[in-house]
């Protein structure tokens, strides 16, 4: 069956929103203040021009979801944005490196959204080229051009 439209909500300060991790009724939303690049640059240019967003959301009542926080980071993301829940407010996301080097390394970062109307960013990690991340039995996997790495996470 063809899924249908319950609500749609704007993301504040976000001109793309690029990926969503839940836990509960919260959802953790990252997304870049400048969109796409257009035209779309050429094979092995990344198309995202702005600063990773997060915005924390909460979406008890789909029909009217309440965004909790709307943080414009000091990050300028390029690409990535690969996400993960990690339970008790915590996620891991991960988002390309700055137009000024854009052979750089991607970012693996953990989100601490335990105060939902104020996420802090902790940039933690610089892999080249991570491309996916899962979270499981307090692991997190990630696949990147080394391969697979995997990391044991504890949480407070």
């Amino acid at each position: 069956s063809k899924p249908s439209v319950v609500s749609q909500t704007a993301i504040p300060n976000a001109s793309i929103a690029l990926n969503i991790a839940t836990q509960g009724n919260i959802a953790l939303i990252a997304g870049n203040t400048a969109g796409v690049e257009n035209p779309l640059p050429g094979a092995g240019v990344y198309p995202y021009t702005g600063n990773l967003t997060l915005h924390v959301v909460d979406f008890t009542n789909p029909l009217s979801p309440v965004i909790l926080s709307n943080v414009v980071t000091p990050y300028q993301a390029t690409g990535g944005y690969a996400m993960a829940s990690l339970g008790n407010g915590f996620f891991a996301i991960t988002f390309g490196p700055p137009l000024t080097d854009l052979q750089g390394p991607t970012t693996l970062a953990i989100v601490d959204a335990r105060n939902p109307t104020s996420p802090v960013l902790y940039p933690e990690y610089a892999v080249d080229n991570l491309q996916g991340i899962l979270f499981s039995n307090g692991l997190l996997y990630a696949v990147s051009n080394a391969g697979l790495t995997i990391y044991s996470v504890t949480l407070p």
